[in-house]
């Protein structure tokens, strides 16, 4: 297993894996209750007993074995040196699925497209087979990013946290058109 990098420079973000720190914890456990109006079913383990930031260090923890011992990687946001949210890839035989989010203040930047860029180009040249996407079907402007990025339906289910309609798309490796995209998009 090749290690990820634990920080991944784009145009105008950086993807930082966090180490399982007092201050990385906080900053996490502040963006999370920022935004827990829609994290809170995906991430309740970080603002659900009054212990937010032990909470949060408990996940960083956990997030930092699985990157060691499973091969999957959480990278958090960083827009002009401030955490904005987070992508996450995990794996699965033949496949990654990515997992984001991002702060509401964030939104309608382009700053997810760069990081979803970012990621596939790292995923691909690590000769991963394809990348799959899980969006509920309220997420209208994760649905969009995905189809404008060449991803293409696969399948519709039923989140079973929610109950919500969720839609699963896939993007085949194509490593020579993908870092066209990613250098034509930014400038390169």
């Amino acid at each position: 297993m090749i290690p990820y990098p634990t920080v991944i420079e784009g145009t105008r973000i950086v993807l930082k894996m966090l180490s399982p720190t007092p201050t990385n914890a906080q900053m996490v456990c502040d963006l999370v209750k920022k935004n827990t109006m829609y994290l809170y079913p995906f991430l309740k383990e970080v603002v659900t007993d009054g212990k937010d930031v032990l909470n949060a260090l408990h996940h960083l923890r956990r997030a930092d074995n699985l990157c060691r011992e499973d091969d999957t990687a959480l990278y958090y946001i960083f827009h002009q040196g401030k955490m904005v949210g987070a992508i996450e890839a995990l794996m699965y035989p033949h496949e990654r699925e990515l997992r984001f989010w991002l702060d509401h203040d964030a939104k309608g930047k382009g700053l997810m497209r760069e990081a979803v860029l970012l990621m596939e180009k790292m995923l691909f040249e690590r000769n991963q087979d394809r990348i799959i996407l899980g969006i509920l079907d309220s997420n209208t402007p994760s649905l969009k990013l995905a189809k404008r990025l060449g991803y293409t339906e696969d399948w519709e289910g039923y989140f079973e946290i929610t109950y919500d309609k969720f839609h699963m798309l896939r993007k085949n490796n194509s490593r020579k058109s993908l870092t066209n995209l990613y250098d034509r998009t930014n400038g390169r």
